[in-house]
């Protein structure tokens, strides 16, 4: 019967409905049926476990709801654990795994990624958390050094100056320096020169 069921199984049909569809429940049924496949046929899912973590990493993680996370934990662990068993090889396999998480790690809302990175590192086997820990940790001095020299780049007085179309609420100046968008407010300042009025 399962022999039936391999042959007429189209992996790439799951992965693609849920790669093109905006729906989020046809995400999670696509998700549902890949983690109960994975326990059925790990190796075919391998085939397809990089388009599903991608998918993972870019769309899904960006939601913030209790439903949807549960269900990518579930298929974290399943998907997971079938690259860890049954990749045929293995240190490049969860490599690859690894960075598809540590590169999606900004998408995730802060208060989830504890819980995400946790999942991760269950399934993981134990030699693997190094490998995680090591690719977080150099993820994070990226991140820093980039902020670093973002904040550097604002105070050097020696850099060309920006100067916007737009003027601020409280001296009525042009605003000069890097102008950042507020997602909630309806107008704009630059914090650089925000920081001047304080």
């Amino acid at each position: 019967a399962l022999d039936a069921l391999r042959r007429e199984l189209d992996l790439d049909a799951v992965v693609t409905a849920l790669r093109n569809s905006d729906n989020p429940q046809t995400h999670r049924h696509a998700l549902q049926l890949l983690v109960l496949l994975a326990r059925l046929f790990p190796r075919d899912v391998l085939r397809q476990v990089m388009p599903v973590f991608q998918f993972i990493g870019t769309t899904a993680l960006r939601r913030d709801d209790a439903h949807t996370f549960e269900m990518i934990e579930r298929t974290v662990q399943a998907l997971v654990s079938a690259v860890v068993v049954h990749a045929r090889r293995p240190a490049v396999d969860v490599a690859r795994l690894l960075d598809v998480f540590v590169d999606a790690a900004v998408l995730v809302p802060s208060h989830r990624r504890l819980l995400l990175f946790g999942t991760l590192s269950s399934t993981l086997s134990t030699a693997l958390i190094p490998a995680l820990v090591s690719r977080l940790l150099a993820y994070s001095a990226r991140a820093t050094t980039r902020a670093r020299l973002a904040s550097n780049n604002d105070n050097n007085n020696d850099s060309p100056k920006v100067v916007h179309n737009a003027y601020c609420d409280v001296c009525e100046n042009t605003i000069v320096g890097i102008r950042y968008k507020c997602l909630v407010c309806p107008d704009s300042v630059s914090y650089t020169h925000l920081r001047a009025h304080e």
